[in-house]
């Protein structure tokens, strides 16, 4: 007789378990971890850009950068590692968001000075030696 092994719900497996899984080739693992703390990425997000369409967008890149960054990082705990990624994510957003473009420059104050400006000319003194010239 055949016993398949049904998986604990996610509820009753912890982080490292989960992570664990991903790592063997359940993709659906990583999905069940972010589900857990999802609210706590979007608590800090929201907190960062201040604006719920941004939260929500940054959200779901976070996860989309996770399948990445989980392989290449190893992590001691979950919980605070994804704060410090969606933090450092949402960091990066406000910074890129705030740079303010330049304001329009019209074609006439881009002149470059020295075409404008007669050239300076120096001459040495001819009785000076080569070293000194």
């Amino acid at each position: 007789m055949l016993r398949f092994i049904r998986p604990l719900p996610s509820e009753h497996r912890s982080d490292e378990q989960l992570l664990a899984e991903y790592l063997a080739g359940n993709s659906r693992s990583l999905g069940l971890l972010y589900e857990r703390y999802m609210p706590m990425v979007y608590g800090v997000c929201l907190k960062i850009l201040k604006d719920s369409g941004k939260a929500e967008d940054a959200v779901m890149e976070i996860f989309e950068s996770l399948t990445k960054k989980v392989k290449e990082h190893e992590i001691g705990s979950f919980r605070g590692w994804l704060y410090v990624l969606a933090r450092n994510y949402c960091l990066m957003e406000w910074r890129k968001n705030q740079r303010r473009p330049t304001d329009h420059i019209a074609p006439e104050d881009m002149v470059r000075y020295d075409a404008v400006e007669p050239v300076f000319e120096y001459e040495l003194p001819r009785e000076t030696n080569a070293l000194e010239r």
